[in-house]
């Protein structure tokens, strides 16, 4: 037995094939017919339609003109003039329609003429402002033709200058390539100068930390020293004898008040009696006496019985002329100076 298919087929399946294709085609057929047969009903039963509506509206149409003649011959007279008058208004407000229109469209006319003389105005102004930006770009263009000469020969001299910048840049090449290595050499002293500046600032710190100890002794010298000074001032003053006349140039101050009036006087070592004086005066004496005689001079202050003077009064005179005259304020005042400096 072969293994190869039979493409010829056997008598059987022959047979099947030529039953089952008149079948297919018997069924399309009827089919075919069945929707010819329908689509001939719908058209036949259409058309009727359209022939009756057509008819129908010719009918209505005739009936419509039936009635308007009917209606135009019952019409009386006085209807066919109620009609001329109504026609006789409709063109009177038409012809008023159209005078207003006329009336609009003449001022619409003279705003146009207004507006092509104004038009025609600003045509002139812009014509005579034209004239003159033209004569105003004329000078321009003869400026500008003077600039680009100026130019032309500014980019000359560039150019020259060009020129020669290329000529100092080549010089500055070769000089950069010299700077180089003497930047190298440089840079080796700087190391070296480096090394030496660290071994300086160390020998710097020794030296200041032999300082900063120098200088705490002498400190410590100098608080001592000021200890001393100050016990010894104040062992002085301990020891200080009181105020005396003795060895001591004596001038006499008198104060007093007679009928509520300021009297001074003074007297001098070389005069025996009070000389009447005025406060600017008395001062001054007394001032001259202590430039002359110093920490000699000793002031005594006087006051008369009955002298009318406050207890005020003759303090603060007497605390005024001894602290800037006598010889005890002054060196009491010198030692509170020192103490206080101290």
């Amino acid at each position: 037995m072969s293994n190869f298919p039979d493409l010829m087929g056997s008598d059987e399946d022959s047979i099947r094939s030529e039953n089952f294709w008149p079948s297919l085609t018997d069924i399309m057929m009827v089919v075919v017919m069945i929707f010819l047969i329908s689509t001939a009903t719908l058209i036949i039963k259409n058309w009727s339609l359209v022939r009756d509506l057509t008819q129908t509206a010719e009918a209505e149409r005739q009936a419509k003109q039936k009635i308007r003649a009917t209606t135009l011959e019952n019409m009386t007279l006085e209807e066919r003039v109620a009609a001329l008058e109504s026609m006789l208004s409709d063109m009177q407000l038409k012809e008023m329609r159209t005078k207003e229109q006329k009336q609009a469209l003449q001022e619409r006319v003279n705003s146009l003429l207004e507006k092509l003389a104004r038009s025609t105005n600003l045509s002139t102004s812009l014509e005579e402002q034209l004239k003159q930006k033209t004569a105003e770009i004329q000078d321009q263009l003869k400026r500008l033709a003077t600039i680009e000469n100026e130019l032309k020969q500014v980019s000359d001299e560039f150019n020259q200058q060009q020129q020669a910048l290329n000529s100092t840049r080549e010089n500055l090449d070769s000089t950069a390539s010299e700077l180089m290595a003497k930047t190298d050499a440089l840079a080796e002293a700087n190391k070296v100068i480096t090394s030496m500046k660290l071994a300086q600032k160390n020998q710097q710190d020794l030296i200041d930390s032999t300082r900063n100890t120098m200088e705490l002794s002498e400190e410590n010298l100098a608080r001592l020293r000021d200890e001393y000074a100050r016990l010894e001032s104040k062992y002085n003053k301990l020891v200080r004898p009181a105020r005396t006349t003795k060895g001591k140039i004596i001038v006499s101050a008198r104060y007093q008040k007679i009928d509520g009036q300021d009297q001074y006087a003074i007297r001098t070592p070389d005069s025996h009696r009070f000389e009447v004086v005025d406060e600017a005066t008395l001062h001054r004496e007394l001032a001259a006496l202590k430039a002359r005689f110093g920490n000699k001079l000793y002031v005594r202050i006087v006051f008369p019985d009955d002298n009318g003077l406050s207890y005020q009064e003759a303090y603060g005179f007497t605390n005024d002329i001894l602290t800037k005259y006598d010889y005890y304020r002054q060196e009491t005042a010198a030692d509170k100076a020192k103490d206080s400096s101290q």
